[in-house]
């Protein structure tokens, strides 16, 4: 049996010849679908398209030069299922070799007659170009889902976003541009409506929704040559540009100093540190297993409290905070934590109170700020957005009990401590524990209707943090340095137009994401245990955390450690961790 079917292409082939091929071909076919539910169409297609000439014919000759493959024909099996039993579901032209592409178009207007020819088609290459020229579209297709990934080295994609040709409407006068739109690692979801321009009309026609998947780097499982890796910043966003950047190799005496079970507890939420991920190779990232990747400061650690450790330390405590959604995503994750659940969740914009926490031994109060959708002249400012929290959230007690958490990813400056530190001083509170969620990654991608910031700007704003953190010292305050932690993995934000988003809150059925590995020991045996360690870690908080029966998962390994660091610091006074 020949894997390639081959007929010879001569004119003065004769009829009896012609017709043997082809009862050689519907037996072939016969033979190969039998038992499947489209062996008459497929061969009746086939028959066909070899009687049009589509075999012969220099269109044939001009895109393949070849006979199908099997791999050819199992691809043109399946579409003729497909076609079969579509259903409701609208036709999205399949991805495949280029060499059968005019066999699809021609099998697609044949067993669909009353079709539009080529309408899918030309709507899926216009997808692939990923809407670089926007075309008319089937108004039934209204869903497309594509993949993008982010991490392959290609200077192309280095920013992960998606352009668009548009047309802005400024005071009644449409400006065609370019709008580009941020993609998140995970599923990303944007709506684009198409308008009757004219003044008749002048309505909505309909909404396109795209559904775009962009995926996380490519791990290498790891094998047993191993070495640790570590880095600060990326070489694509330099914010010391006279430091290193990228993976650097970390020597076995360091792996082996912070592997101790004695190691000190942290003193402080800003202690430096890097992230350390095991590779074959830190000269190249793609030998890497990223699953394993972990946040460790220098000659110290946060203490992972278990759950019954984290209920007793937040038990009759109130827990206030004020700030963005970066600041709500470490709030939501804390609920989670303490509760194994997340029973409601909402991208509040105003101010609520969460009482059912710890069984109702825990307070905690959320408060937004800066509400950026009003007009700058009514819009509330940060002492009276503060005062309304402490005011909602009474009684309260001044001592360290109550708990205020503030934080944004960049509005946040040292007059907002000096504000803080006024307005508790006159209600009487100077007394609780403050602490400051520093600056964090974000908006540097330039993106429609968000403002942006190039790389100098970024630059400042790892100064004007340190300012912020050395303000909080000088008013005694906890601190959570979330900008050093952000800045080396700026790319690896999720679904957001600022780029700032590294939290996500999906319901539980999808956020099966956590993969708990063992790892084989490295023959460096030093670097086998750091990692052990680290994964055990990862396991005990992880089994506190996820329970499939909840309604909703903050997902994010950023956030999550952030947000272990804060429970830290939260919990050091009672001697928890």
């Amino acid at each position: 049996v020949h894997e390639h079917l081959n007929f010879q292409d001569d004119d003065n082939m004769d009829f009896e010849d012609q017709n043997t091929e082809e009862f050689l071909l519907k037996d072939t076919f016969n033979f190969l679908l039998s038992n499947e539910s489209s062996p008459s169409i497929f061969s009746e297609i086939f028959q066909r398209l070899y009687r049009s000439g589509v075999f012969k014919g220099e269109n044939y000759q001009k895109e393949l030069n070849q006979c199908l493959s099997l791999e050819d024909i199992n691809s043109i099996m399946t579409f003729i299922k497909e076609l079969r039993s579509l259903g409701q579901f609208q036709l999205l032209f399949p991805s495949i070799t280029l060499g059968t592409q005019s066999w699809m178009r021609e099998f697609y207007d044949m067993a669909n007659p009353m079709g539009k020819p080529g309408s899918v088609p030309t709507q899926y290459w216009s997808l692939l170009k990923v809407f670089e020229q926007f075309q008319l579209l089937n108004k039934k297709a209204q869903l497309y889902p594509l993949e993008w990934n982010s991490f392959t080295e290609d200077e192309n994609i280095e920013k992960p976003q998606v352009p668009f040709d548009a047309t802005e409407h400024k005071k009644d006068v449409s400006v065609s541009s370019v709008a580009n739109y941020p993609l998140g690692l995970g599923t990303n979801k944007i709506s684009m409506f198409v308008v009757d321009e004219s003044p008749v009309q002048g309505e909505s026609l309909i909404t396109y929704k795209l559904t775009i998947h962009r995926e996380d780097r490519p791990s290498l499982p790891l094998f047993e040559d191993f070495t640790a890796c570590g880095f600060v910043q990326d070489c694509g966003l330099l914010i010391h540009p006279e430091e290193t950047c990228g993976l650097q190799p970390i020597s076995p005496d360091y792996i082996e100093a912070i592997s101790q079970s004695e190691l000190k507890i942290c003193s402080s939420g800003d202690t430096k540190g890097q992230w350390i991920v095991p590779c074959l190779s830190c000269s190249d990232n793609r030998t890497c297993d990223w699953r394993e990747i972990t946040w460790q400061p220098h000659n110290c650690q946060y203490g992972v409290l278990t759950k019954p450790q984290l209920q007793r330390c937040l038990e009759g405590r109130k827990i206030l905070f004020i700030g963005d959604s970066t600041n709500r995503g470490i709030m939501y994750y804390l609920i989670e934590r303490l509760n194994e659940t997340l029973q409601e969740w909402q991208k509040v914009h105003g101010t609520k109170i969460y009482r059912n926490v710890n069984d109702g031994k825990t307070l905690i109060s959320y408060s937004y700020y800066p509400q950026f959708w009003i007009n700058p002249s009514m819009r509330p400012t940060f002492e009276k957005a503060l005062e309304h929290l402490l005011q909602r959230s009474r009684p309260l007690e001044n001592t360290r009990q109550t708990v205020l958490v503030v934080g944004g990813v960049q509005w946040l400056n040292s007059n907002h401590l000096q504000i803080i530190h006024k307005v508790l001083k006159r209600e009487n509170l100077l007394n609780v524990l403050v602490i400051i969620k520093t600056l964090g990654i974000g908006f540097h991608l330039p993106v429609d209707g968000v403002h942006f910031l190039t790389q100098s700007e970024v630059q400042n704003l790892w100064k004007e943090n340190l300012i912020i953190l050395d303000a909080a010292k000088k008013y005694g305050y906890e601190v959570l340095d979330t900008f050093a932690i952000t800045m080396g993995r700026y790319k690896e934000f999720l679904q957001g137009t600022c780029g700032c988003h590294f939290h996500e809150v999906v319901k539980s059925k999808l956020s099966k994401e956590h993969h708990f590995i063992k790892i084989k020991q490295s023959r460096n045996h030093i670097v086998g245990k750091y990692f052990s360690n680290q994964n055990k870690l990862q396991q005990q908080q992880q089994d506190s955390v996820i329970n499939y029966q909840s309604p909703y998962h903050v997902r994010g390994p950023i956030n999550e450690v952030c947000s272990e660091i804060l429970l830290s610091r939260m919990c050091a006074s009672k001697g928890a961790v």
